[in-house]
């Protein structure tokens, strides 16, 4: 046992009090103030208050009570979290699915969960085969038709600390993603008498977060269990720009951002953070350099390195970083948050002594009940706890390396199995593995990442098709069934097929003995040379390959197929502005994924020649381009936010 173990195993008392509770409290003191604004809409506490209770009697209808699950399939809103809060009335807990995903996985999620309801945006709703029973409502309909109801006035319902609050699946090493039960004590724990940053009255919040993503959780209880104020960022993919905008035009005062998006904003202007207080950053490793500018550009605003699992409530650990630096290596993660027990241990779960590596394990508050129907998986990672004279407390086992420094602080030194982080989305190769073995056609699969120059890392894929040889268009066939089964950042950029893969000498996929995947595995037609294409596809080249790496680029790849990701494109709209002929939207480039496209849309058809277009292609090129954008926001019912 270390000298530290006393740091370690810091917990911190909270009342028992669950979050409704909590939120009422919360309604008596600041009924008045503010609690969210989404544009020009706003809506104060005693009014939320009125609202939710009159869906909670809605929902109560529909046979939602004590231990249900509310689907919910929206972008970020008012109405979202008026959703969110009405199901936690009622006794249930909610399950945020993000619209992004592709309706197959989000019907696996359903299939799992099985939710009493779904509520959604229609057109969303409308893609999915829903399991039996699961009933589909339009989110915004069902909100407005419940002014009329009644207030909910359960007679039996009894909540505690360790009711769930809410489910976020994550991905899953079996090909199916696993359900995170999160209880309301892991809320209060979060967001109430910390010490990781201030959460009171007078902080604004930015919701910049997908609902399905757990910094969500911080964005929105943080304030509304504290009579702060949430400020929604509505567009569904927003550029640097509109969340700038957003941070000035409503006083945001607390910001927490994935690491890529931090490391964008650190690039370029930061201005937009002049009135911000606590800048929180996480979701993968921080760059230093990057760490140091913003503390120089920012004297105003603390910054703190934020790091923890779905498993353990948002946060495990951070990292308040001092302006004078942090030593060498990496910046720290830190001390565990208040009511959070964190250890370093060794195979048998043993504290390791000072300075040597180990997994470290979280405990406390903030640990989840489990994952959602699956007892032989939350057997495996939730042990009981023996630093802990609690009964039934459990110890959450991270996967993830660590060490302890002279000071006190964590170190993070990376995963011990085969998960990764790409744009801060949490990945297990297992579950691409498994999902592209059950396409017909493929007998194995194996999938790594790998790194490209400074670009995120990509995800390659080697195949063994059923039967060899096989068609030439093999691969790009299997990755059409692909996205219709896993998440874009999932879907991989690179493949190779081959007749059969190497194995060790105990049968098993020996992965260093893979094939290395050409420079432009990703090619499957040469992009034209530089002297026949306009000035404008040149720019677009430049940016794409500033974010996907050095490689050759056809024009007419989706910028997605090869390696791209949400927040890569948000890169690239942020390196295209002010750079081409017209102003660019978020929309503009998702309508637009290829090279060739988003080059006509700008300058209208490029001629064979490569002359420049005439003024009438490019007006023709920019109507045709605003009628796209609206009937894009029309079908996905989003009020203008951008698809993704």
């Amino acid at each position: 046992m270390t000298s530290n173990t006393d740091t370690f195993g810091l917990h911190t008392h909270f009342p028992d009090r669950d979050v409704v509770s909590q939120f009422a409290a919360t309604v008596n003191a600041h009924g008045a103030r503010v609690a969210l604004v989404a544009g020009a809409q706003s809506m104060n506490y005693r009014s939320l208050d009125w609202l939710t209770d009159r869906v909670a009697s809605r929902l109560h209808e529909h046979g939602v009570g004590s231990g249900s699950l509310v689907g919910l399939l929206a972008p970020r809103s008012i109405t979202a979290i008026i959703v969110m809060l009405s199901a936690l009335k009622v006794g249930a807990a909610y399950l945020p699915l993000d619209p992004s995903y592709p309706s197959g996985a989000n019907v696996r999620m359903l299939a799992d969960s099985k939710p009493v309801v779904v509520l959604g945006v229609p057109d969303l709703i409308s893609e999915l085969k829903l399991p039996v029973g699961v009933v589909a409502l339009d989110i915004e309909a069902f909100v407005r038709e419940a002014r009329s109801a009644g207030p909910f006035t359960p007679s039996d319902l009894q909540l505690s600390p360790d009711t769930p609050a809410y489910v976020m699946y994550t991905s899953g090493s079996t090909g199916t993603p696993k359900g995170v039960v999160v209880p309301h004590r892991g809320i209060v724990r979060l967001v109430r008498g910390q010490d990781f940053m201030t959460l009171g009255p007078d902080e604004v919040l930015l919701h910049a977060a997908p609902l399905a993503f757990d910094a969500s959780t911080l964005e929105i209880w943080g304030a509304l269990l504290n009579g702060g104020r949430v400020v929604i960022v509505e567009d569904a993919v927003p550029s640097l720009d509109v969340i700038a905008n957003t941070i000035r035009n409503h006083g945001v005062t607390a910001v927490w951002l994935t690491a890529g998006l931090f490391h964008l904003f650190a690039e370029r202007d930061l201005s937009a953070f002049a009135g911000v207080r606590q800048l929180l950053a996480g979701g993968d490793v921080l760059s230093p350099s990057h760490v140091r500018r913003v503390l120089d550009a920012l004297p105003q605003c603390r910054l703190i390195n934020g790091y923890g699992p779905t498993e353990n409530t948002t946060f495990t650990c951070c990292f308040s970083i001092p302006r004078s630096g942090w030593g060498d290596g990496s910046v720290p993660i830190g001390m565990p948050i208040s009511g959070t027990k964190a250890y370093i241990v060794d195979d048998a779960l043993e504290l390791v002594a000072d300075g040597e590596i180990g997994q470290l394990v979280a405990g406390g508050d903030g640990v989840a009940l489990g994952y959602l129907n699956r007892p032989d998986l939350t057997a495996e990672h939730f042990v009981p706890d023996h630093f802990s004279r609690k009964y039934g407390a459990l110890l959450y086992l991270t996967g993830d390396y660590a060490r302890r420094r002279s000071d006190g602080a964590i170190e993070f030194l990376g995963r011990r199995d085969r998960q990764i982080k790409i744009s801060g989305k949490r990945i297990e190769l297992d579950e691409i593995e498994n999902q592209l073995r059950s396409i017909a056609g493929i007998q194995d699969a194996v999938v790594i990442a790998r790194s490209v120059s400074d670009a995120p890392p990509r995800l390659g894929a080697y195949l063994k098709p059923a039967q060899w040889p096989t068609a030439k268009d093999f691969s790009d066939k299997i990755l059409v069934v692909a996205k219709t089964r896993l998440p874009q950042h999932m879907v991989p950029a690179d493949v190779l097929v081959l007749e059969t893969l190497p194995l060790n000498a105990n049968g098993k996929v020996d992965r260093s003995a893979l094939p290395t995947f050409p420079s432009n595995s990703c090619v499957v037609q040469t992009a034209s040379t530089a002297r026949t294409i306009s000035p404008t596809v040149t720019l677009i080249v430049d940016a794409w390959r500033k974010v996907l790496g050095p490689m050759d680029i056809p024009l007419t790849k989706n910028f997605f197929d090869l390696g791209g990701t949400s927040i890569g494109m948000v890169k690239v709209h942020a390196e295209l502005s002010g750079r081409v002929a017209m102003a660019l939207t978020m929309t503009d480039l998702f309508s637009y994924p290829t090279i060739a496209n988003l080059a006509a849309f700008i300058d209208g058809p490029v001629s064979k020649d490569g002359t420049l277009p005439t003024d009438s292609n490019v007006s023709r090129a920019r109507a045709r381009g605003a009628q796209q954008r609206a009937l894009l926001q029309a079908r996905r019912g989003l009020g203008g936010t951008a698809g993704s």
